[in-house]
């Protein structure tokens, strides 16, 4: 389990970007930053002055609206792009649905027209075919799921940006003073 504080998150740099400052592996990285091994001296005195430089730099404290608001606007751009790319990803697997809905019915059809004509029929293909058509089905409803999902959660992404967004604007912090 990562420390709750760990460098990643302190120098806001990934596990392989930690790993190539220091000039070290990603595993090494990632056990070190797990506390499990040790860096070698020379990467520990330099990660000693990476934090010594840290510590000098002056807090920023929390973001004022004037450099919040563009920021969340931003947010809530992308977040409404993704809202209308997820939507038309789920009228296309819609789409996938209700096709492979008309296939099934036509294929189940075809193959009660063959069994009535065919009493030769090698049973050994039938459940492999439907297997593989039942697998499909149920990927298909799986993948529509979890758009309907997505769609959900960015939906609420976009409510909290829009609210916070509002209140970050009627408050009396905006810089007037």
């Amino acid at each position: 389990m990562k420390y709750q504080d760990s460098f990643k998150t302190m120098f806001g740099a990934s596990t392989h970007d930690m790993a190539m400052i220091l000039g070290v592996t990603d595993g090494q990285y990632s056990m070190f930053d797990c506390g499990k091994r040790n860096l070698p001296n020379e990467e520990l005195a330099l990660l000693g002055e990476m934090l010594a430089h840290m510590k000098k730099m002056p807090e920023s404290g929390t973001l004022n609206g004037k450099h919040l608001i563009p920021f969340l606007k931003s947010e809530l751009d992308r977040t409404e792009r993704q809202y209308y790319l997820t939507i038309k990803k789920m009228a296309a697997a819609k789409k996938k649905v209700t096709a492979t809905e008309k296939v099934r019915h036509l294929s189940s059809l075809i193959l009660e027209m063959a069994e009535r004509n065919d009493k030769r029929r090698q049973p050994i293909l039938n459940p492999f075919h439907t297997q593989t058509k039942d697998y499909y089905w149920q990927k298909l409803e799986i993948d529509l799921l979890r758009l309907k999902l997505k769609l959900e959660l960015l939906g609420e992404e976009k409510k909290i940006l829009e609210a916070r967004i509002t209140a970050i604007q009627g408050s009396p912090e905006d810089g007037k003073a």
